[in-house]
């Protein structure tokens, strides 16, 4: 799947301006020119591996209404980062339970489960069946409001909120 997002990542660069690809990190350019030079025929393997993950993830969750799983299989990491491991050669390593259901076009949400004893978030995602956005929607505003204390958020808007360019509201 890596290699799918490098070509797209490479051909959507080469689509920017120049001044908005200065805007990127270093990182994420390391990372994406790696597509540059992927083969048609290696692409189109990305191509046939990304639809074997969208037929073999909705066979496997076929039978449940929702599954839930976390968001990411690590914590949250340095905000000069661009991915948790710091590596492009390992970019991707974080995506784990998203990129299935990505693939697979099913509903999926995000929302906050708790916190590690440092106080950084823990996101639980729920995934439903295909087309069954609502039910998604229906099950994480269950959750929204059944959660315990400890895992609801008091992520309150900074009042210096002009000073990060533009309204946080």
């Amino acid at each position: 799947m890596d290699t799918f997002w490098r070509v797209r990542g490479w051909v959507d660069y080469n689509a920017m301006p120049a001044e908005r690809r200065k805007l990127l990190l270093p990182f994420i350019i390391e990372w994406l020119s790696a597509g540059e030079n992927v083969t048609s025929a290696e692409l189109m393997r990305c191509v046939n591996r990304k639809l074997e993950v969208r037929k073999s993830t909705q066979l496997a969750t076929e039978k449940y209404d929702f599954v839930l799983s976390p968001v990411s299989p690590v914590l949250t990491y340095p905000v000069h980062w661009a991915m948790p491991t710091n590596d492009p050669a390992r970019a991707m390593a974080h995506i784990g339970f998203t990129v299935p259901y990505n693939m697979s076009e099913q509903p999926a949400s995000s929302i906050n489960a708790g916190f590690s004893p440092d106080g950084r978030a823990i996101g639980l995602q729920i995934s439903g069946r295909r087309f069954d956005d609502l039910g998604v929607l229906q099950a994480t505003h269950w959750y929204e409001n059944a959660r315990p204390a400890l895992a609801k958020p008091n992520w309150e808007i900074p009042s210096n909120a002009d000073s990060y360019g533009g309204d946080l509201a």
